[in-house]
């Protein structure tokens, strides 16, 4: 994690993070007991330990899963099935297609183009900074929701 990243809290609050070589280090580290510290150490080689083995099974899956495509091949667009005595085993060929001339295609085709609402972080925040009273009004526009809060180990030497 680079030094000064926000990093959520498991309330979705957002810290601060520094890294342990600079100086304010102190200011953004919570003070625990030994037995906390032993705890979070401990649950730290735990996560460790599993993020590796997930890495691992998922290497292994997709090992699996392209000597199946292989046996069983694959259309470029489209499902392919195979049975076998205890199986059927379907391969999903798909495409992503992405627009690059949007101003050519909304001429020759307009209808083709999905136009999605989405919330400009940078413009609500300086909205937030700016004009708090307008802000109070805005917000009833907007659903917020906590999302899965991050959690990253990086050892210490």
């Amino acid at each position: 994690m680079t030094p000064n990243a926000n990093v959520s809290d498991r309330h979705g609050q957002i810290n601060e993070f520094s890294h342990p070589s600079e100086k304010n280090v102190t200011q953004n580290v919570t003070p625990v007991t030994q037995n906390v510290t032993s705890q979070i150490e401990s649950l730290a080689i735990t996560l460790q330990t599993l993020k590796q083995q997930k890495h691992d099974i998922t290497e292994q899956i997709l090992d699996v899963e392209s000597k199946l495509i292989e046996l069983c091949g694959a259309k470029t667009e489209g499902v392919t099935k195979h049975e076998s005595p205890k199986f059927v085993v379907a391969t999903t060929g798909k495409l992503t297609r992405k627009i690059t001339d949007p101003d050519r295609l909304a001429e020759l085709a307009p209808d083709l183009i999905k136009y999605t609402p989405s919330l400009n972080m940078r413009e609500y925040n300086a909205l937030a900074k700016a004009n708090p009273r307008l802000m109070t009004r805005v917000a009833t526009c907007i659903e917020a929701k906590p999302a899965k809060t991050a959690v990253s180990l990086t050892p210490i030497e």
